[in-house]
């Protein structure tokens, strides 16, 4: 029995372990090293999941209780890291798709920004050729425009 709860105690170990890895802060703030990552800790979980945990021996009586709680410990451990890896995968999706709706935010801005700034220019030179003509005609009528002393 003592084998068995060790080879049970030493792979909730290896899960706990790979959870903490893989819902680390640092992957929930770099979206793009934990899809990077992804494929290494499938491989992880993988190992994990395909350990093989001695055949449970025969129990006498006394055991049992001993048994019971290692499994119950187990199985409650598991669905809270269950639990945690589904709430990690939403805050994934949901990050995954804030970053699509900022992208598309940030076209649309660039497009109505940069056909206002083509605006914008398109105006100035229309003021600089107004400009440019009424010099002419200033020039042509020998007025000197005010504020534009050449005397000084």
């Amino acid at each position: 029995m003592a084998e068995h709860q060790k080879a049970v105690k030493d792979l909730l170990t290896k899960v706990q372990e790979f959870v903490m890895e893989a819902t680390t802060p640092v992957h929930s703030q770099d979206v793009l090293r934990f899809l990077r990552m992804y494929p290494v800790l499938c491989d992880e979980l993988g190992k994990i999941t395909g350990a093989e945990i001695p055949e449970v021996p025969e129990l006498d009586v006394s055991d049992i209780r001993e048994f019971v709680a290692l499994y119950t410990d187990m199985d409650k451990q598991m669905a809270e890291w269950n639990n945690f890896i589904k709430i990690k995968d939403a805050m994934i999706w949901q990050l995954l798709q804030d970053r699509e709706d900022l992208e598309g935010e940030i076209r649309e801005l660039q497009s109505r920004f940069g056909a206002e700034l083509e605006l914008v220019n398109k105006q100035a030179d229309a003021y600089k050729d107004e400009a440019r003509r009424y010099k002419a005609l200033l020039d042509k009528a020998g007025v000197q425009p005010a504020g534009d002393d050449e005397d000084e």
